[in-house]
């Protein structure tokens, strides 16, 4: 049996989990409670729901955080923007040579590496909360080899 771990109330909680159904773009995880029941979450194609148990609004949040984070393909934020809920990925696009930065799923902004000049990023034109503070967070990850890169960037040092 796998395990989950996520932070609610300030504690880092472990609760044993099971991924009972895996086809297409269907996931169903069963998280056990310290009592034995079981709270049912589902991930069909790009949206997550919780289906059985009762649990407080900021519990099940902070679960659909963590499942979020750990199973979405390259997911590195999660937050809730004007209601709805934002997963944020970074992902770097073979055959493209960059990084997108990808809000639900959509690309809003690009990363790029060039030998000579560095990072440069683009944020789309359309409307987004997307900042360029957040490029710069995303560019720190990936110089932290959190982020996926498909070779070791050759980072200028300046030395005084």
């Amino acid at each position: 049996m796998e395990t989950l771990k996520f932070t609610y109330r300030g504690r880092e909680i472990t609760a044993p989990m099971e991924i009972v159904q895996k086809y297409g773009n269907v996931i169903t995880f069963h998280l056990i409670g310290k009592n034995g029941q079981r709270f049912i979450f589902l991930k069909y194609g790009n949206e997550w729901s919780h289906i059985e148990g009762t649990l407080s609004a900021r519990l099940r949040e902070a679960i659909l955080d963590a499942l979020i984070l750990r199973f979405e393909d390259a997911a590195v934020k999660t937050f809730i923007y004007r209601g709805k809920r934002q997963i944020v990925s970074v992902r770097w696009v073979y055959g493209g040579g960059e990084w997108w930065v990808m809000i639900n799923h959509k690309q809003y902004g690009s990363i790029a590496f060039y030998d000579n000049e560095g990072f440069r990023w683009r944020i789309s034109e359309r409307e987004t909360w997307l900042k360029p503070r957040h490029m710069e967070y995303f560019i720190e990850l990936i110089k932290a080899g959190k982020i996926e890169s498909p070779y070791p960037l050759r980072l200028k040092i300046s030395r005084p």
